[in-house]
């Protein structure tokens, strides 16, 4: 992964904040609070010893991340793929996603998102992941069909806001239409 110096980081609309210098190690910090993000999730999968643990060791990391990123986001903006390379953007997009318990930091994080992905700087389709995301955990129907849940071994979305038209909304945001993002959903559901 090749990291630029800052005047190059500042040409390319990365630093939020004229003047304030991001920390060389952006991606790299990213990259590893995910590593970290999901080795306790994939813990969360297998058989456990003591869930409860798990779980609160999960909204823990979470939350650091929360706050964490932040912070970073503040003073370097959402990590451009171009720069900071496509494994510290995705990174920055899961780390936001995992972030439930923050909902606050999540909307902050999209703002952010939404700004990369007008100047593609980041794909669209994170924008419809994260704020279906968000919608979701505001309890609201959302946009595009990216959350779901497992009802009686079949895959369905959560409550979508004028389905109708979700596929529209989809192909706008890079999205494949949503009877083809089911199958594929319900074979890994199925081969887990």
């Amino acid at each position: 992964m090749k990291h630029w110096c800052v005047w190059t980081l500042m040409a390319a609309g990365s630093i939020a904040h004229a003047g304030t210098a991001c920390p060389a190690d952006y991606g790299h910090r990213l990259v590893d609070w995910l590593a970290a993000d999901q080795a306790v999730r994939s813990a969360m999968g297998g058989v456990i010893a003591d869930e409860r643990r798990l779980i609160n060791a999960m909204e823990t990391l979470g939350a650091r991340h929360a706050r964490d990123f932040g912070a970073l986001l503040r003073v370097c903006g959402w990590p451009d793929q171009r720069v900071w390379g496509e494994e510290a953007a995705k990174a920055a997009w899961m780390l936001a996603q995992h972030a439930d318990d923050d909902v606050a930091f999540q909307e902050t994080a999209l703002r952010a998102l939404r700004r990369a992905a007008d100047q593609g700087a980041a794909p669209r389709r994170q924008v419809a992941y994260l704020t279906d995301r968000i919608l979701s955990n505001r309890q609201r129907p959302q946009r595009f069909g990216t959350q779901l849940q497992a009802v009686d071994g079949r895959m369905t979305p959560l409550p979508i806001d004028d389905p109708a038209n979700v596929d529209q909304r989809r192909a706008a945001h890079d999205l494949q239409p949503l009877s083809e993002y089911l199958s594929e959903a319900q074979r890994r559901f199925d081969a887990r």
